[in-house]
């Protein structure tokens, strides 16, 4: 059974719902526009996995919104392995 998790980033916190929970991790080094989109790329990458670890997920992804609620950017799937 494939579990999903999908972290959102949205000014200052990241939203993480994997299923139907929902939980908010505050960063101000996300949001703080001292970060490269590579950087960000890799926390959102690392983050992502730990969450999919946390709770079991199969797959993960991380969206980037503006403050209107319009997808900026899609990060890659993750897809990890059930052992």
């Amino acid at each position: 059974m494939k579990k999903l998790l999908t972290a959102i980033l949205l000014g200052s916190c990241v939203l993480l719902m994997p299923n139907s929970i929902l939980a908010k991790e505050t960063n101000t080094e996300v949001s703080s526009n001292k970060i490269t989109s590579q950087e960000l790329e890799a926390y959102l990458e690392r983050m992502v996995n730990e969450w999919m670890e946390k709770y079991n997920a199969t797959d993960g992804t991380a969206i980037l919104y503006d403050n209107r609620g319009n997808v900026i950017h899609t990060f890659k799937t993750i897809t990890r392995e059930d052992n």
